[in-house]
């Protein structure tokens, strides 16, 4: 089975661009949406922050919000197996090319 075009430019695009160390703080976080203007304020939003759990705590919080009715987008980090995991709408991966070029707004703000 092929892989969709968006989880091969997220394969591709995060294999060179994150090490894997921690930072403690929200300083990186702020600053990233303050130089992208804010989008999580554009519409109803919850960032789950922390150290653990935050996983876990978005998935449960999505699956309440979807029994409510609404529409809900989860991103996760890390994925467990496949990159697509990581964007969902409606429970379903985004990653079936809904989404192509995803990466290009957010990655040239470091």
């Amino acid at each position: 089975m092929s892989r969709p075009p968006l989880a091969l430019e997220l394969d591709r695009l995060l294999a060179h661009r994150f090490e894997a160390r921690v930072v403690p703080g929200l300083e990186r976080i702020a600053k990233v949406l303050a130089e992208l203007g804010h989008p999580e304020q554009s519409f109803p939003s919850v960032l789950v922050l922390g150290t653990n759990g935050k996983g876990s705590t978005a998935a449960f919080l999505a699956s309440i919000l979807q029994g409510m009715g609404l529409r809900v987008g989860l991103y996760t980090s890390p994925h467990l197996v496949r990159v697509e995991e990581r964007i969902r709408i409606g429970g379903t991966p985004a990653a079936s090319g809904r989404a192509p070029g995803l990466g290009s707004e957010a990655f040239p703000v470091s």
